[in-house]
């Protein structure tokens, strides 16, 4: 029975309902609700905790890559990207 509470204070916490509202539902204490609600976020940081992270991966090499340079110096007006967008005035 208080393991299917704790659950339930956990479920309903984690879809954004306050600790009164929780305990007002249920039928149990704010301190029963507040205190559930730390035990299991302590838990999760302990749990979370791991001594060695992975590498992160190195970014993979593009078939563009050899056209990065020409592509940036290719000036604005040959690309179309000089337009100004037109105004509709009433």
């Amino acid at each position: 029975m208080n393991r299917e509470i704790d659950n339930e204070i956990i479920h309903r916490r984690q879809r954004g309902q306050s600790i009164r509202g929780i305990a007002r539902d249920l039928g149990i204490s704010r301190r029963r609700c507040a205190r559930t609600i730390r035990l299991y976020q302590q838990a999760r940081d302990q749990e979370s905790v791991t001594p060695e992270l992975p590498q992160p991966t190195k970014k993979r090499s593009s078939k563009l890559d050899d056209f990065e340079e020409a592509s940036t110096s290719v000036p604005l007006s040959i690309c179309g990207e000089w337009r100004r967008p037109v105004c509709m005035t009433t």
